[in-house]
């Protein structure tokens, strides 16, 4: 793969890649006023941690929210049926978050909310 960066333009930006140009690109740069966060989960059925370069688009989910997300309707929730013993029963009602980062995409089904602590 070879990625080309060709525009001096800080606002919007381009790339190439495998014969494809990206445009409208725009460079993620956390400044002073940049806010820092901590999610913790005390208890979680499952979770992962995927590449965003690698994320598949869902067109069929369900959720609200932007890079914070709380799925209705998900992969990753009819993964969990298949892979884990977890149920409505045991143990007990869960939620999807999913947290959109500029790196990676976070999925956690938990029967509890994250404490979330802003760290700056």
């Amino acid at each position: 793969m070879v990625i080309d960066q060709a525009e001096a333009d800080e606002e919007s930006t381009f790339r190439d890649i495998g014969g494809t140009r990206i445009s409208g690109l725009h460079r993620v740069r956390p400044t002073e006023k940049s806010h820092t966060y901590s999610l913790v989960w005390d208890h979680y059925v499952i979770y992962a941690v995927t590449n965003e370069s690698f994320d598949a688009a869902e067109a069929s989910a369900i959720y609200s929210g932007r890079c914070l997300r709380v799925y209705t309707k998900s992969r990753f929730l009819d993964y969990r049926n298949a892979a884990t013993i977890a149920s409505k029963e045991y143990p007990g009602p869960m939620q999807h978050i999913g947290l959109l980062t500029e790196s990676h995409v976070i999925d956690v089904i938990s029967t509890v909310d994250p404490q979330i602590l802003r760290l700056k």
